[in-house]
């Protein structure tokens, strides 16, 4: 009796050890390593030692689990994690095409790649490890909120703690919101999912395709931080989506459908979701953009979202609100006057809250296109949090009991 209360005893405190360990592990990372031991030997030798010890921890000490999801199509979701990181590629390269690409900042010689790969390769392991042991252990009677929590607590470890000293303004808030946490939580619900159904590989499997690219790929694309945001929250729902449907009709749980609807049903879900992707980088002739600053007050207003539709600088005329580059971003402002400079056409543009015209002129190579439409009171964190966040959530909660 008393060596089955210890055993008892000692399973249920598995769990509190392992989120003590990555919560410490977490600390020692951003408080520890980052200011004390920096460099190769805290980057690249001790920080790498931690996430191995942890993965070694969870593999050969705590108690082995079982994936919720059927042990037959383990290889087939590591094939649906390797289809979503390439569809994360693809997109990224299509932003790329669209607003263009720059170097890579890390380092492409052998030796640093190596380096790189041993980093990588221990993180992803530690963390894909310690989600599917949390998830398929603690969560196994309600895996809905496992994907939800864990989703939650893994997206920490996408930026570094120091990053929320920054957050001063509205601008710095929206951007660490579109271009970090949402992007964050959305992969780490497709990363949960797969963890949830398939154990540590089908994640990292996914996580590694994606690391991969962006780490050793010579070439990266440069968007806009709205199109990263739009991009980058939105391809790992479309992931989950796919996963979710193909899982389904691979098991054949859901008899009411035949194996051709369920393909129909999948190919026009990511079509659509394509589309929309699409339409949110500016791929088609009008596209959304979302206004972050009060320039325009009062005819656009903060978090407004106006449609733009792409024309060349000679179809502009004095009094349209245009959208332009400068400086890597893009602004809406109303043109006031065209001029004749150095033999071309140039735009000067002005903010209608602004006491000063633009400083400079708008050439016509850094004109976007027209606003053609404003739709009011939909700014993109709302939008984001309404439309896709929460309704991935409403989407797990609603099926993922149903699938296992």
């Amino acid at each position: 009796m008393l060596d089955y209360k210890y055993s008892t005893k000692l399973n249920q405190a598995f769990p509190v050890l392992l989120v003590a360990a990555i919560g410490i592990l977490y600390l020692t990372d951003n408080f520890i390593i980052g200011k004390w031991l920096g460099g190769f030997w805290g980057n690249y030798v001790v920080r790498p030692l931690l996430w191995a010890m942890l993965a070694v921890l969870v593999i050969r000490v705590f108690p082995g689990v079982r994936p919720a999801g059927k042990l037959r199509l383990r290889k087939f979701l590591c094939w649906m994690a390797f289809l979503c990181g390439a569809l994360a590629i693809i997109a990224s390269l299509a932003t790329g095409v669209l607003d263009g690409f720059g170097e890579s900042p890390y380092d492409l010689s052998p030796r640093g790649m190596l380096t790189n790969l041993i980093f990588l390769g221990t993180f992803v392991a530690g963390l894909e490890f310690s989600r599917a042991w949390l998830i398929n252990r603690v969560f196994r009677s309600n895996p809905t909120w496992g994907v939800a929590v864990v989703s939650l607590f893994f997206a920490l470890f996408w930026f570094p703690a120091s990053v929320l000293t920054t957050l001063t303004d509205n601008l710095k808030i929206a951007q660490f919101l579109g271009i970090t946490l949402f992007p964050a939580i959305s992969e780490n619900l497709l990363t949960s999912y797969l963890a949830l159904l398939g154990g540590a590989w089908p994640a990292i499997v996914y996580r590694g395709t994606w690391l991969a690219f962006e780490w050793f790929f010579p070439i990266l694309p440069d968007p806009g931080w709205v199109t990263k945001t739009l991009v980058a929250t939105f391809i790992p729902l479309v992931g989950l989506t796919l996963v979710r449907q193909y899982y389904l009709d691979e098991k054949k749980s859901r008899k009411e459908l035949t194996r051709e609807e369920n393909h129909q049903a999948s190919l026009i879900t990511g079509i659509a979701a394509i589309i929309i992707i699409w339409f949110c980088a500016g791929v088609f002739s009008i596209f959304p953009s979302v206004i972050v600053s009060g320039s325009m007050l009062p005819a656009i207003q903060i978090g407004d979202v106006v449609i733009v539709k792409k024309i060349p600088a000679e179809q502009v005329q004095v009094g349209d609100i245009i959208q332009f580059k400068t400086e890597n971003i893009r602004v809406a402002h109303r043109v006031i006057d065209i001029r004749e400079e150095n033999h071309q056409k140039v735009l000067i543009t002005k903010g209608d809250n602004n006491q000063a015209v633009d400083s400079d002129p708008v050439l016509p190579e850094q004109v976007v296109g027209r606003v053609v439409a404003i739709i009011p009171k939909i700014g993109w964190p709302s939008m984001i949090i309404h439309s896709a966040d929460l309704s991935a959530f409403k989407l797990l909660a609603e099926q993922i009991n149903g699938e296992l």
